[in-house]
């Protein structure tokens, strides 16, 4: 991304020339040519540009005119010998969609205890270079719509049945969640998978009913621990992914989150490297191309839920394909769920 500062300054070229030693295996300068196209996509610069031996033309600019610097998505190293090597460091993609930090709170905070929380989290994210949401019980939801209004948080549920209204005891509508002033809703967390034998064609029905009734479903896919160590990772979240967008159009996908939770992750305390994020993140983004479009699959936010906290945010957040978090626990306390969304402001 390129800072507001930058673009006023988007005219200017910044060249730099990378030498390579000449011992090096062919593989190696195949690979690091890979990278720098691949940073090269990112910026929207030429692939050839950016290949060693070859003048690099980086068009952002950051600081003031007179002493213009590198773009911090550029890092130079000067290793013995003087030689310059440029390495790409990739971030988030906010040109094309948006940062979502959403808080899960789960079967967590009565309405009294939710009002406290929210009370902490108002002044604590006011900043936000991303967007914030709070996904919260049923009984926490007037609460929290009440409270947010006229910050920069919105508020979401954690879950919403399929039908518009009839005899379904104990379940909630779209329509009733949008009329308290309901914006986003979780649909197929795993907890709900495992526990209420939540199906993906289950689903793809509330997906479909949640962006009828003018909801934002941010939608979770996930393995487990088996399914992982079979190798087949990718495979299912990409029959998950079809499933759960059969019927949704290319306009509504543009309401869609889809977060990926590895259901080993979740509430554990073990989380995916951020290469294994970004791998299957990268995964999900893929699917959604094959169905969409590339445009739409550069502009869909897709998360990462599982463990994320204070400690691992800056890592997982500065991943290109990871838009955000999904946060479980760390999203009940205000000051880590602050740090976290800072991580993604920075990123």
């Amino acid at each position: 991304r390129i800072p507001a500062g930058a673009r006023r300054q988007s005219r200017r070229a910044f060249y730099v020339k990378a030498f390579l030693s000449k011992g090096c295996a062919r593989r190696r300068v195949s690979e690091r040519n890979r990278r720098r196209r691949l940073l090269a996509r990112r910026l929207k610069l030429s692939p050839q540009a950016t290949d060693e031996n070859r003048v690099c033309h980086i068009i952002p600019l950051t600081g003031h005119i007179r002493t213009p610097a590198p773009h911090p998505a550029l890092r130079t190293t000067f290793p013995r010998g003087g030689r310059l090597i440029m390495e790409g460091v990739i971030t988030m993609d906010k040109q094309n969609r948006k940062a979502i930090i959403a808080g899960n709170w789960k079967m967590n905070k009565t309405a009294t205890e939710a009002k406290a929380l929210i009370s902490e989290l108002i002044p604590a994210v006011k900043d936000a270079g991303c967007e914030v949401v709070i996904c919260v019980p049923f009984t926490d939801l007037v609460t929290a719509v009440e409270m947010t209004k006229g910050t920069n948080i919105h508020v979401g549920a954690e879950n919403v049945h399929f039908e518009k209204s009839g005899a379904f005891t104990g379940e909630i509508s779209a329509d009733m969640l949008t009329d308290l002033g309901v914006e986003y809703v979780v649909i197929g967390h795993s907890e709900r998978r495992q526990y209420f034998a939540e199906t993906n064609e289950t689903v793809n029905k509330r997906t479909k009913a949640a962006l009828a009734g003018g909801l934002k479903p941010i939608i979770c896919v996930g393995e487990s621990l088996d399914q992982r160590e079979q190798g087949v990772t990718e495979e299912l979240v990409r029959m998950q992914v079809k499933i759960a967008l059969n019927g949704v159009t290319a306009d509504e996908l543009k309401n869609v989150v889809i977060a990926y939770e590895p259901i080993w992750a979740i509430g554990t305390g073990k989380t995916a490297t951020a290469d294994q994020a970004e791998e299957v993140c990268a995964a999900i983004r893929k699917v959604v191309g094959e169905l969409y479009g590339e445009d739409a699959a550069k502009g869909l936010t897709v998360q990462y839920g599982g463990s994320m906290n204070p400690k691992n945010a800056e890592e997982l957040l500065g991943k290109p394909d990871v838009d955000g978090g999904l946060i479980g626990g760390a999203s009940l306390k205000a000051d880590q769920f602050a740090v976290i969304v800072d991580a993604a402001t920075k990123g």
